[in-house]
């Protein structure tokens, strides 16, 4: 049996390349996706000019912002806890000597994305907390921003 992610209607991933939190195929593919780049631009200031000389200093890393569903639905009542803890779980510091550092992933979205990245942001909002027993949430919805990272 297969990740959901080899079957036709779903193609995005986010593997935990060095492992410890493994691997999680989207239940469903993300609804919104932000791109963002900044250049940012030295100013030389000169004496007797009218404005400053624009030098590129160094290019920074591109963002990636995602927001996706996840249900219990056809995926048993623990799946949004469990989706959130292991996302949660992606963003460990690794602990290589004196340093330590984020975890890298691989975000895979079709032939559209295929990034290695760092978790910068992890906002997981869940609703309808109606199981009387356990209070497991039947839905939520989250957001991630990465950095691409070479």
């Amino acid at each position: 049996m297969g990740t959901d992610a080899w079957h036709s209607n779903t193609s995005c991933m986010l593997i935990d390349t060095e492992g410890g939190a493994g691997s999680y195929s989207f239940q469903w593919n993300p609804s919104k996706t932000d791109r963002s780049v900044s250049v940012p631009w030295n100013q030389l200031r000169v004496a007797g000019r009218n404005s400053p000389i624009q030098e590129f200093g160094c290019g920074n890393s591109e963002e990636i912002k995602i927001e996706f569903d996840v249900s219990r639905s056809k995926r048993g009542d623990n799946n949004v806890k469990t989706v959130v803890d292991q996302l949660f779980k992606m963003k460990d510091a690794k602990v290589g000597g004196f340093i330590k550092r984020p975890p890298k992933l691989k975000f895979i979205m079709g032939s559209y994305i295929n990034e290695t990245v760092i978790l910068l942001h992890i906002d997981a909002s869940t609703d309808y907390l109606a199981n009387p027993n356990s209070l497991l949430p039947y839905q939520g919805k989250i957001k991630l921003t990465m950095r691409v990272v070479k």
